[in-house]
This record gives C-alpha cells, sequence and structure tokens, in this order.
C-alpha cells in the first residue's frame, strides 16, 4: 500500500514537472530542477505557470503590508457559499421505532414469562 502511494506520488510530480515544461517551454526548466525545493529563492515564472495551469491565481507579497492587501484581495474574490438547504423533518418521527422497540420487549417479556412458568 505504501509502494504504491509512493509510485502514484511520484506519477503526479512527473505529470505536475511536465505540465510546467511544456507552459514554460524546454529552455526555462531542466528535469534536475526540484519543484518543492528548500531554497530562500523562488521561482516566479514556475509559480506563475502552476497557478495557470490550475486555473489558480499567483500572488506575492515583498512585506507585511502587501501581504495584507493580499489576503484581503483573496478574501474579497473568494465565492461565499449560501447556506445548504436544511432537509429536517418538521414532525419529529423518533417516536414510532421507539414505541415498536418497546412494544417488542414488553411483547418478549410476557413471552419468557409464561414460558418459565
Amino acid at each position: 500500500e505504501e509502494e504504491i502511494q509512493t509510485k502514484m506520488d511520484m506519477i503526479v510530480k512527473d505529470m505536475a514537472e511536465d505540465a510546467v515544461m511544456e507552459e514554460l517551454g524546454n529552455e526555462d526548466f531542466d528535469d534536475d530542477d526540484n519543484l518543492s525545493g528548500g531554497s530562500a529563492e523562488i521561482d516566479e515564472n514556475t509559480l506563475q505557470a502552476i497557478a495557470k495551469i490550475t486555473h489558480g491565481n499567483y500572488y506575492r507579497a515583498r512585506d507585511s503590508k502587501s501581504l495584507h492587501n493580499r489576503y484581503q484581495e483573496i478574501n474579497f474574490n473568494e465565492t461565499s457559499e449560501e447556506s445548504p438547504l436544511s432537509f429536517q423533518p418538521d414532525i419529529e418521527l423518533y417516536q414510532f421505532p421507539l414505541l415498536l422497540s418497546l412494544l417488542l420487549s414488553v411483547a418478549t417479556g410476557v413471552i419468557v414469562r409464561r414460558t418459565n412458568g
């Protein structure tokens, strides 16, 4: 199971790299590049390409004020969903199964008492 997950992760990574390579063109992307690199430098072209491929947006904040502005922009653009319709019945129906179980319990008690004498 773990081996299958690892293979699937590798396939997804390869597909992402291929999509980015196609978007940027082969000259801007090497197979040795690491999409999840840990350096402080960022590759804005790749991030913008990923945003375009995934139909998302790329935001860059260089200081706390621009970060705050980006958050406001994201919140403004985010579509808020309407609350889902509630399908709760107006009449509570728990009494019927409760009554049935009570009647079965009483009937079982009566039958046990009659058979045991």
